[in-house]
């Protein structure tokens, strides 16, 4: 059995594009959740382990979420008055650790999305969801940014999961294709 940051390794951890207070979040999520992980595995021996991880990305998402969206409001208002005194360049930067925690979970999500071969119009459609939640302005170029940066973690796990499958051999490819062809 894998633990938790094994697991994410093995879809695609290492090749996700981190800034320093993501990798830091998600080294913190590793170690508080592995534990519940490994209980997780152990009650469900029967199921692979990228789909237990999709399965604690998405409840650790769904919860951040929800925790975001209660404190939006204070956020947004803290947001205009930063607006009002230095500036919408700078109040720009000012980022809450609610918005880098469900950024950075929202990566591992996509990528382990694209590992277990979810839909990429599900993906697309929540990668546009949480983009709004985080940048409510669609038209800015952050919001586009942001988007982009979580169907690239999507389509890395969807590679990962192409390196990580057995490379068929040239006579098996044949004997299947002639399989096929006289059946």
């Amino acid at each position: 059995m894998q633990t938790l940051e094994e697991t994410l390794n093995a879809i695609g951890l290492p090749t996700l594009v981190l800034d320093d207070h993501e990798r830091e979040f998600i080294a913190g999520f590793i170690s508080h959740r592995s534990a519940f992980f490994d209980s997780v595995c152990q009650q469900k021996a029967e199921k692979p382990q990228r789909e237990l991880v999709l399965g604690l990305l998405t409840q650790s998402v769904e919860q951040n979420r929800e925790a975001f969206s209660s404190t939006q409001a204070t956020i947004n208002n803290m947001t205009q008055l930063f607006e009002e005194h230095v500036g919408k360049a700078h109040a720009g930067k000012f980022k809450t650790s609610n918005q880098l925690e469900l950024a950075a979970l929202a990566k591992l999500w996509f990528l382990a999305q694209g590992y277990n071969g979810i839909d990429v119009s599900y993906a697309n459609d929540h990668a546009s969801e949480i983009s709004n939640l985080l940048r409510p302005d669609e038209d800015s170029p952050e919001w586009h940014h942001q988007r982009q940066r979580f169907m690239q973690a999507y389509y890395a796990g969807i590679e990962q999961h192409h390196k990580n499958q057995p490379k068929a051999s040239i006579f098996l490819t044949i004997k299947n294709q002639l399989k096929k062809a006289f059946k």
